[in-house]
């Protein structure tokens, strides 16, 4: 006769567990129950910290000397963000200051360049022509004329080493001024009659019109530079038969110095760097030349007088007009 299920049923209890306690007396494996170290990183998780095990970790709120574990902090989802932008910044920062590097490394090897090419040509006549004199039966003519071109070779040689010293002092703050009162229609007459020779031989029509006095203050020596770069620089961009005008004018309170001329014009993309150091415009004509710094100590002396030069031109072939403006020095 069978046996009841209930009494069955408890067999089958009391027989699986006397087979667990069987298995756990003859060795079976258990799981073991969870170490301090472990609770410990399960509690440190749950407070939102991240565990590292090393003792080295910096950054430590709270560690365990026994175990080894320490937490750190988790960074806030601002805080990376606010990293992560200082980040490109600082890349950003870098970049441009490896692009001025480039830009400035380009520049001083467009002006060894340029410096080597201008020099070339007048050491070439001064050689050529020096060798000629050695000649014993060299012609009176011809000593004068190889006389006449070393004297201009060496001055058009002191002229380029004088730019590059004013541009050194400029660009350095060591150019000083010598302050006074100068009648601006003094200087520009000066200049204008120092290139007269040059323009006669070039076939260009030479004018100024400056007429009574127009007292600005400032360095004499220095806003005659200006005046000579801007003709001379008329004069290198005029084919033969064009002219060149000066003109010195006065009032509300400033002098104004235009300097015109009907040569070769600036292309519109060019007249934003027309002041710049070294800058070359494209050749126009065989009397180009220079380092390109003519145009960018005008207007660093004209700004170191308080003033201001533009240029301006309506296109290529069509001229250009250079306008210097000063203040009027005060009277007394």
């Amino acid at each position: 006769m069978d046996d009841p299920p209930s009494s069955t049923l408890a067999a089958r209890v009391r027989a699986f567990s006397e087979n667990i306690g069987t298995s756990a007396r003859e060795g079976a494996p258990t799981t073991p129950p969870p170490s301090p170290e472990s609770l410990e990183v399960m509690h440190l998780r749950r407070e939102g910290l991240l565990v590292v095990d090393d003792h080295r970790a910096p950054g430590v709120v709270r560690a365990s000397q026994e175990s080894g574990i320490r937490a750190l902090r988790r960074p806030a989802p601002d805080a990376i963000e606010e990293r992560l932008g200082a980040l490109q910044r600082a890349l950003e920062e870098s970049q441009r200051l490896c692009a001025e590097l480039a830009a400035a490394q380009h520049e001083r090897d467009v002006a060894l360049a340029v410096l080597a090419h201008e020099l070339r040509g007048p050491m070439s006549a001064i050689a050529g022509w020096a060798r000629l004199l050695r000649h014993p039966r060299i012609e009176p003519e011809q000593r004068a004329r190889a006389l006449e071109v070393i004297e201009q070779s060496a001055l058009f040689q002191q002229a380029l080493v004088d730019d590059l010293m004013d541009a050194s002092r400029l660009t350095t703050g060591k150019l000083a001024l010598a302050q006074a009162r100068v009648d601006l229609c003094s200087l520009a007459l000066l200049g204008v009659d120092g290139a007269m020779p040059a323009a006669a031989a070039a076939g260009i029509s030479l004018t100024c019109q400056a007429r009574g006095q127009c007292v600005v203050r400032g360095d004499a020596w220095r806003l005659s530079q200006v005046i000579t770069n801007l003709v001379t620089n008329a004069l290198k961009f005029t084919a033969a038969g064009g002219a060149v005008a000066v003109r010195v004018t006065a009032g509300d309170g400033v002098a104004t110095l235009r300097v015109a001329d009907t040569g070769v014009g600036i292309a519109p993309e060019q007249l934003q760097r027309i002041f710049e150091r070294f800058h070359q415009a494209a050749p126009a004509s065989d009397a180009g030349g220079g380092l390109g710094l003519g145009l960018f100590l005008v207007r660093e002396i004209v700004e170191m007088h308080g003033g201001r030069v533009v240029g301006a031109s309506p296109g290529e072939g069509l001229g250009a007009t250079f306008t210097v403006t000063l203040p009027l020095a005060s009277e007394g």
